[in-house]
């Protein structure tokens, strides 16, 4: 919970927090402030306006978590397809709790994230080839597969870091 500023405080740059006023560095995010005060210096390898290590741990876990809806909503279409597929809501089903059982387990999620990932390139070379431009067909190929290795990967991190709490 956050004090009032007063005369005594001031809102640390970097997290927003609330500091003491002779503050040079932050106890919430250990960001060093007399950085703050010389206009474009670096402190400790970070450029001045870069995140503190808290604030940076916030965005990985938020795009970690967008991540994951991503490989959800594309786990639910994969699974739709397979259940249409094969003519039964059993095998969907089952094809959504595999994928999610596979993203749970480490070793398996990141071969799934490579699996997947290759089915982003082949969807990237297949829009390419639709624009009959193999230069078009390559790059999006190597996008979608390490777009979509990435996207995976970070989802896959998520579903660890919720197993962690």
């Amino acid at each position: 919970m956050t004090e009032q500023a007063s005369g005594q405080d001031k809102q640390c740059p970097y997290c927003a927090e609330t500091i003491k006023a002779a503050a040079i560095r932050c106890r919430f995010c250990q960001s060093d402030l007399r950085a703050s005060n010389r206009e474009g210096t670096a402190a400790e390898g970070r450029s001045l306006g870069s995140p503190g290590p808290v604030r940076a741990g916030v965005v990985n876990a938020r795009l970690n978590e967008q991540s994951a809806n991503v490989v959800i909503g594309e786990f639910v279409l994969i699974s739709v397809a397979i259940g249409l597929w094969a003519g039964s809501w059993l095998a969907g089903g089952g094809t959504l709790l595999a994928l999610m059982c596979l993203m749970a387990i480490p070793a398996l999620s990141r071969v799934l994230a490579v699996l997947l990932g290759i089915g982003w390139g082949a969807a990237g070379v297949a829009i390419g080839q639709f624009f009959g431009s193999t230069g078009a067909s390559i790059v999006l190929g190597i996008i979608g597969l390490l777009g979509g290795i990435g996207g995976h990967l970070n989802a896959a991190q998520y579903v660890r870091d919720l197993g962690s709490e």
